[in-house]
């Protein structure tokens, strides 16, 4: 786990985000007035995981059992979800210019987020590891792409949903 660059990254992401989020009675979303995301300064990170996924190979240790990215990647996404929640305006709130400006920090954010999708699940299932060391736990344990899918479903947003509930 020493090496697992992707792994130190995603974590890198996950505490810069966790530095904005609410007290645990809102269930610790992201606050999007925070400057944190006002200010973007999650930004060093997405561009670091961009460059680090443009390499060859490095996509497929998203898939791997054995890397710590893919539980803090579904823990920034879990603390994601609903960091900017619509409320409907009664009329004696005044005309909508008064409205708070924190969409903004939480329309960024959520752009930035997206933006790794694409590179996230750019790999085959039939793709190696593109560490060869036997002994590391990033070179073998690799999902499938259906794996995956059924792993993130029912590990991560399953457990957030209940969670909210």
């Amino acid at each position: 786990k020493g090496r697992d660059l992707l792994g130190k990254l995603g974590k890198s992401l996950l505490e810069t985000m966790l530095v904005a989020c609410r007290s645990k009675h809102l269930n610790g979303r992201l606050d999007p007035n925070h400057f944190v995301l006002t200010h973007r300064r999650y930004s060093p990170c997405i561009s670091d995981l961009k460059c680090v996924l443009n390499v060859k190979g490095m996509p497929r240790l998203f898939a791997c059992k054995g890397g710590t990215f893919l539980w803090d990647w579904i823990d920034t996404l879990s603390i994601s979800q609903q960091m900017d929640p619509q409320h409907w305006r009664t009329w004696n709130q005044g005309h909508v210019e008064d409205e708070s400006r924190g969409w903004v920090g939480a329309f960024n954010a959520s752009i930035s987020l997206g933006s790794l999708f694409e590179r996230l699940l750019g790999w085959d299932d039939d793709e190696n590891s593109p560490i060869s060391d036997p002994t590391s736990p990033l070179s073998r344990e690799l999902m499938s792409c259906s794996e995956l899918s059924y792993h993130i479903l029912l590990d991560g947003v399953f457990a957030w949903q209940k969670k909210e509930m």
